[in-house]
């Protein structure tokens, strides 16, 4: 048996085998934190990491409304790391609305 491919090997019963961001990725062999491309939680835990905390139904929600660009393969959604840190420190300014220049407080008086 070919014991270089150690995600093939089976662990014995009663390992604790817990995901974390240091696992390597199967596919790729480098950790999340190299990686550009990001599952949801590999997201979540990336921010954290970079002191950027975000949860992942806001995240979810983000993607929903379209504010993240992201691809979903499969029953995944899969995040260009580059754009979420954008998202998250409002580069843009989609968050930061200027309030109303009219004057307008948006109630109306009704003459009745």
């Amino acid at each position: 048996m070919d014991m270089s491919n150690t995600s093939l090997m089976r662990l014995p019963k009663g390992t604790d085998r817990k995901p974390d961001m240091l696992q390597r990725h199967r596919m790729t062999g480098r950790p999340a934190e190299e990686r550009q491309m990001l599952t949801v939680a590999e997201t979540v835990n990336r921010a954290k990491l970079s002191g950027m905390g975000v949860s992942e139904y806001t995240l979810r929600r983000a993607i929903r409304s379209g504010a993240i660009p992201c691809r979903k393969v499969g029953r995944k959604y899969l995040l260009y790391w580059p754009n979420v840190e954008r998202w998250l420190m409002c580069v843009d300014g989609q968050d930061n609305i200027p309030p109303d220049i009219t004057g307008n407080s948006g109630i109306r008086r009704i003459e009745v």
